[in-house]
Order: structure tokens, then C-alpha cells, then sequence
């Protein structure tokens, strides 16, 4: 295996940072009674002065907020085994270029669709600016760092001569006419009493062998 053979853990490594950073606190507010965080799914974590307490968020578009999150992770998960299949072999390096090109896509549209829901919740419902209230956490920075690792991945595997690039085995051309004059062979002879046979006979007319 060459060196260029692994070039596909780059994007991997970060599909795995993505789903990490949906754990992890996206957004937090510190105020007088401690600290308040959620993540990307809206489990909330209250720590400080009070005791620990942690909850799920009560807020109306909450629903929606865990679909686009469940979005996120579903594209994640799909773009998972399209990198297991290229480096089986079983795609080649084109569509795998399509399905990081539009992965970003949607992961980033799904992404400023989560931050912007949540601006939109709070000034319709409590007449307030959510992002002024509330700060980036380390869950939503990292979610956007996993975003620049597979994009960073699509550019090098687009970069790497073609032919450098793992690939499905294929069988030589001259060990293929060989395979297939082979197979001929055997086709024109009765296995069992060596007999000449037609392609078109069913059974060998010597000994009744069922071609």
C-alpha cells in the first residue's frame, strides 16, 4: 500500500469530530448563579452557585432544533459509508468527489439552520437576541473544524494523481483473454470423458454428462 492509501482518514477523522461536537456544549451564557450550556440536541447543563442540574430545553421549535441535529448526524453517518466503500473499492474517486461536494452543503445549511432557529425562537417568543445573550460553545466551533476537515479532504483527494489513489483491483488485460480462452476450453471438452462437445449441447453425447 502506498502512502496516498490513506488519505481518506483525513475526512473520517472529521465525520468523527462532527459527531463528537454534537455532544458537546454549542452555546453558553455565564450569569451571577453559575453557568448555563446546551448542546446541539438541547441538553441543557446548569452548573455554579446552584446545584448541578441538567435537563432537556423547553422551547417551541425544540422539535425541530433535534430534527435538523438528527439531520446532521444521518449525513454524517451516510458519508461514513461511502468513504468505507471507496477504500473497498467498490466506488470510484469521482463519486465520492460528488458526495463530499454536497455533503458540506447540507451539513452547513443544516448547521446555520440550528444557530439561526434559535435567534428566530427567542425574538418571536421572549423579544430577546439569543446570540447576544448566549455565546458560541465548544461543541458548535468544533462542529464547523470537523466541517473544514472534510473539506480539506475533498480538496486533497482531488489534488492526488489518479492513479496514486486506491482502487478496486482490476484483472490485466492478458490474464483476462487468458481467463476467458480457459474458460472456452473447458467449454468445448466434456469434463468427465474429454470428449469434444458444440457450445450448444446440453449433455455430453459420449457419456450423458450433463454439461
Amino acid at each position: 500500500m502506498g502512502d496516498y492509501d490513506y488519505v481518506w482518514i483525513i475526512p473520517l477523522i472529521g465525520i468523527i469530530v462532527i459527531l463528537v461536537s454534537s455532544l458537546l456544549p454549542a452555546a453558553y451564557m455565564t450569569d451571577i448563579s453559575g453557568i448555563s450550556s446546551f448542546n446541539l440536541w438541547g441538553f441543557s447543563f446548569n452548573y455554579g452557585s446552584y446545584p448541578a442540574n441538567v435537563t432537556w430545553i423547553q422551547d417551541p421549535f425544540i422539535i425541530i432544533i433535534r430534527l435538523i441535529t438528527g439531520g446532521i448526524v444521518i449525513v454524517s453517518v451516510v458519508l461514513v459509508y461511502y468513504l468505507i466503500s471507496y477504500r473497498n473499492g467498490k466506488i470510484g474517486t469521482e463519486k465520492l468527489q460528488l458526495v463530499y461536494l454536497i455533503y458540506p452543503i447540507v451539513y452547513t445549511t443544516l448547521l446555520i439552520g440550528w444557530i439561526l432557529l434559535w435567534e428566530f425562537s427567542y425574538f418571536i417568543f421572549q423579544d430577546k437576541n439569543f446570540w447576544g445573550m448566549y455565546s458560541p460553545g465548544f461543541g458548535l466551533i468544533t462542529a464547523f473544524i470537523g466541517a473544514a476537515l472534510v473539506l480539506f479532504g475533498i480538496l486533497l483527494i482531488k489534488t492526488i494523481p489518479e492513479q496514486k489513489l486506491p482502487h478496486q483491483k482490476k484483472i490485466p488485460r492478458s490474464q483476462e483473454l487468458q481467463t476467458k480462452t480457459r474458460s472456452s476450453e473447458h467449454r468445448n471438452f466434456c469434463p468427465n470423458c474429454g470428449e469434444k462437445v458444440s457450445k450448444n449441447d446440453m449433455f455430453c453425447r459420449s457419456c450423458g454428462q450433463k454439461l
